[in-house]
């Protein structure tokens, strides 16, 4: 019977079947073993017909916990253009490990026999990331079992960090969620006590940008501005930011190392100062294509002010 570790978690094995497809073929029938055959996948059986098989395959990997890629003296061949065939953005194994990198699904690659790990200048820029993930290798031979092993191990702790991952977005979203509905409840009874006879006026905001353009690692300015009807600045109004991914940085003087692959705080909270300015700094790495935010502004006094933002990475 198989050793189910993760019997909820999917691992994509990515690998060229005309480089070392024995090498390929072994690692599979070991992590099925211990992951069990349901929960590893080694082939995409067929794609339909008439399918765009660039969404098909992306869709594909998008729901696995953990892709698996294996590299063997192959695994940079040159096409019939004389080229390498990661340059071809049709190419089976550059869409799968593509599509992992833009989801942040944990990249695992496996050096085979005599491969090695390919370096910044052999990969296109949409890859550049992939020689930077934590390789395992698995060579033939006495070191085969030490080093499948190895790598399932590694494979469990990827899989356990995304996980944990996913589980503090949740909790964030569900505290801003319960802060926001606090104070929309708080707003509402001390309207409705009778101590606050005045309707609630309107919030204004205006934002530096509708949508930021950053670069991969680079800081995206957020600037929130609240003010009345009547222009006048709301000083001291509450306002929670949450996005999707990326983490937002404490202050204007906190360094961000592009090296590193933590995550979050996926929301941030402050007052407007009197200038009725919030400004927060958000940066990703790695990154998807676009990340939205929403916010939200309140004020005793003042209808809540609910609004997204969205960032673009070029």
């Amino acid at each position: 019977m198989p050793d189910q570790i993760h019997p909820m978690s999917a691992i994509f094995i990515s690998y060229r079947r005309e480089d070392n497809p024995d090498a390929a073929g072994r690692i599979y029938d070991r992590l099925k073993s211990h992951f069990g055959e349901s929960n590893v996948f080694f082939d995409i059986d067929s794609i339909p017909p008439g399918v765009d098989f660039r969404i098909y395959i992306s869709n594909f990997v998008s729901k696995c916990d953990a892709l698996v890629v294996i590299i063997g003296e192959k695994w940079l061949a040159t096409g019939t253009n004389g080229k390498s065939r990661l340059e071809d953005t049709s190419d089976f194994v550059r869409i799968e490990i593509e599509t992992a990198l833009n989801r942040n699904i944990p990249v695992i690659p496996v050096p085979v026999r005599n491969a090695k790990l390919p370096s910044e200048n052999e990969l296109p820029d949409t890859l550049i990331d992939f020689c930077y993930r934590n390789a395992f290798e698995v060579r033939s031979g006495t070191s085969f079992e030490g080093h499948i092993q190895r790598l399932i191990r590694g494979i469990e702790a990827s899989i356990g960090r995304k996980k944990r991952i996913l589980w503090k977005a949740i909790v964030v979203f569900f505290l801003v969620f319960v802060s926001t509905a606090s104070i929309w409840i708080l707003s509402n009874n001390s309207s409705n006590d009778g101590s606050n006879t005045e309707p609630l006026k309107k919030i204004k905001i205006r934002v530096s940008q509708a949508a930021p353009d950053v670069a991969k690692g680079e800081r995206a300015s957020i600037y929130i501005k609240a003010t009345d009807a009547n222009r006048k600045v709301i000083e001291d109004a509450t306002v929670i930011i949450s996005a999707g991914g990326g983490k937002f940085l404490k202050d204007e003087n906190t360094k961000y190392d592009p090296q590193s692959r933590q995550h979050g705080p996926y929301s941030i909270a402050g007052k407007t100062n009197n200038a009725g300015v919030f400004t927060a700094w958000w940066v990703c790495n790695p990154c998807a294509k676009s990340y939205g935010m929403s916010f939200t502004i309140s004020k005793d006094g003042y209808e809540d002010k609910t609004g997204e933002l969205a960032v673009r990475i070029r």
